[in-house]
């Protein structure tokens, strides 16, 4: 059987890296959706299975003399590798690793020792039912660090997701089309095609007409703040508010620090935001949102920072807004989450720089089946997880360990999040991942239309959700302020309230007065790791 061509590059150990299929016991099948012939490996289907590969090496980090000796000999795969370990979110899960195990043996480092470890590889593929499907085919290439240290959790697990590259290998091995950038016409077309199709069934979730204090009008070539009776003289016969204008709301992270700071409206900038904001004045995020509100024809935006008062001295108006929050966000016509953003600084529209490489296939079941396939750095972790894109990028947003995030990504009946390695769209009839199948909702993605979708006031699904999602998420995020912890859960409090059908002093500080014998009894996950200490 001939081999992959291409593999020239590799040295004699990599050469395991391209996938033999036969070897793992494939065999050709029809696609139900295409009718192309396309490589399975189980009849009845199965969720996920890994291919550990014929690959061992040992090295020491953080100098790793081996992968770096290999690499200078001109093998590509261990360049990879290498870069692969010495990527930010791989080093800070193994020094973190090494540091937790130095505590245990009652040592101390300034600097972290250098750690002998060993080094293996595995595939990940998952089948599925074509219609209802996040996963599909060969999804992942995992590089497993194992470390020398007496605890459970002794594996960085680095997860580097497969794409098309040149030939027939995607289509075959079922890969997924290489991202393109939010902005291509492609994913903007994509985009509108699931607002409109969202908007236009209105799936289950009713909300009243609402307008929100101040929007940005993004229209014109310089964005300006306006009032709310501005926009309802505007649009809206007399001032009436018979449905809420169409605008964007984002949810970003702030950041701490020189990292926070950002242009902000105050009682002393109010006047000069409304005759206009220029763009070198606003943050890499902002502008980006505006960007995409464009793309997608939306109108105005709605951003904390510009729309709400930010006075050091008087906290008012937050206080009035943040009572509003609920309606802000629910009421969007779609919410913007940048998860690749860390804070106000960085940008998400932009590709960021990561390590990559070209892996040649050949199929030894249908020999018309060649060419390559590509891989990236994504993820790492020291918890082995299932290769989920949308899981990769929600775990290593700092977006998402941000206390008032969680009702941002909640209340909204339609949310677009861009990830590092996704564009995902959520309502509240499920997700889609851009490029792939959509997929039914569940409790990792609840949002208050699931509460819509409960028979009549089953109050004890109701609490179930509050207790198993809502506390749950919320108890494992940060928050600037302790104060802000019951604040940032208001809208959500509301939303539930009004769906149990009851009066406002039934809520009690996050618990409910005909729950709250077991709202009481709750206790923290003491043996869970907790991913803001873990580096995960």
């Amino acid at each position: 059987m001939t081999l992959p061509a291409g593999l020239n590059s590799f040295c004699k150990r990599c050469k395991v890296l391209s996938f033999n299929d036969a070897a793992h016991k494939g065999f050709q099948a029809t696609s139900a959706h295409d009718g192309e012939p396309q490589l399975r490996f189980h009849k009845g289907g199965e969720r996920a299975k890994a291919f550990r590969l014929d690959f061992c090496l040992g090295d020491h980090y953080p100098d790793l003399p081996n992968l770096s000796k290999s690499s200078a000999e001109g093998c590509q795969s261990c360049e990879f590798i290498k870069a692969a370990i010495l990527w930010e979110d791989s080093r800070r899960c193994i020094e973190d690793l090494i540091r937790i195990d130095l505590t245990r043996r009652s040592m101390v480092a300034v600097e972290v020792p250098r750690t002998r470890f060993t080094l293996q590889l595995q595939y990940w593929w998952h089948d599925h039912t074509e219609s209802k499907a996040e996963h599909q085919g060969l999804s992942c290439l995992e590089i497993l660090v194992n470390l020398p240290i007496s605890r459970t959790d002794n594996t960085v697990y680095i997860q580097c997701p497969l794409e098309y590259g040149q030939g027939a290998a995607g289509r075959w091995l079922r890969l997924q089309p290489p991202i393109p950038s939010p902005l291509d016409g492609r994913v903007v077309e994509w985009m509108n095609s699931k607002l409109s199709d969202c908007l236009r069934h209105r799936h289950s979730t009713i909300r009243p007409p609402f307008c929100p204090d101040r929007l940005l009008d993004i229209r014109q070539s310089v964005t300006r703040l306006v009032l709310k009776d501005e926009v309802l003289k505007e649009g809206f016969e007399r001032g009436s508010l018979k449905c809420s204008p169409r605008y964007a709301a984002l949810s970003y992270c702030w950041g701490s620090g020189r990292q926070s700071e950002q242009l902000k409206t105050t009682k002393a900038t109010l006047a000069q935001h409304r005759n206009g904001i220029s763009d070198a004045e606003m943050t890499p995020v902002l502008r980006d949102a505006i960007r995409v509100a464009k793309a997608l024809e939306i109108p105005y935006l709605w951003i904390d920072a510009l729309c709400i008062l930010q006075d050091a001295d008087d906290s008012s108006d937050w206080v009035e807004q943040c009572q509003l929050m609920g309606s802000i966000y629910g009421s969007s016509t779609v919410t913007l989450r940048p998860l690749a953003s860390r804070c106000c600084q960085e940008g998400f529209l932009t590709p960021k720089t990561l390590p990559t490489l070209s892996i040649p296939f050949q199929s030894r079941i249908n020999p018309t089946k060649n060419g390559f396939y590509s891989t990236y750095v994504s993820h790492a972790s020291i918890t082995l997880r299932n290769s989920d894109k949308r899981a990769w990028d929600e775990e290593r947003s700092v977006l998402e360990t941000r206390g008032w995030a969680l009702q941002e990504s909640i209340l909204p009946a339609r949310v677009l999040s861009f990830g590092q390695s996704m564009i995902d769209f959520r309502c509240d009839d499920g997700c889609q991942l851009y490029g792939h199948l959509q997929s039914e909702p569940n409790l990792s993605t609840f949002t208050i239309g699931c509460l819509q979708r409960v028979r009549g006031t089953d109050q004890r699904l109701i609490h179930s959700y509050w207790n198993d999602v809502i506390v749950r998420k919320a108890s494992r995020r940060n928050f600037t302020k302790v104060s802000d912890t019951l604040p940032a859960l208001s809208g959500l409090a509301k939303a539930f309230r009004e769906r149990l059908g009851i009066d406002e002093t039934d809520y009690v500080a996050g618990m409910w007065k005909q729950n709250l014998l077991s709202d009481l009894m709750w206790t923290p996950n003491l043996n869970r790791t907790d991913r803001r200490t873990a580096g995960a």
